[in-house]
Order: structure tokens, then sequence, then C-alpha cells
């Protein structure tokens, strides 16, 4: 699994799609009101995470929309 950058036109700030080979799990970005959020998709319907490994994730997903 890793993230790849989505940069939609329309937006202000980039997405970042978890991916796990060609299926997208989840997307966290900043809304245009500057908060963090996560939009899950089809692809992790029926996918079992560790706790710690979701956890781990989910982290990595703030701090590439947290930026430098």
């Amino acid at each position: 699994m890793r993230y790849r950058k989505f940069s939609p036109i329309n937006r202000e700030h980039p997405i970042f799609e978890l991916v796990d080979g060609d299926v997208v799990l989840f997307d966290v970005s900043r809304s245009d009101e500057g908060k963090a959020e996560i939009a899950f998709h089809d692809g992790v319907r029926g996918r079992i995470l560790e706790l710690r490994t979701l956890e781990r994730l989910l982290a990595e997903g703030r701090a590439l929309v947290d930026g430098p």
C-alpha cells in the first residue's frame, strides 16, 4: 500500500489516495476550509487491517496533508 498524489484542478488542496495495487482504499485531503478529511472508497470494503496498521496509514496521510 502506498499514497499517491491526486490534484484536481478545481480544488485548493491536493488529495492523497491510499492505493493497494490499482485499488483506491481511501483518500486524505484538506477541505477548502482547511479541515483534514478522509473519504473511503469501495476498495476498502471487506478489507481487514490491523488497528496498528490503520493508525500508521492515517498518520502518514495526515503528515502528507499537513505538508512540510
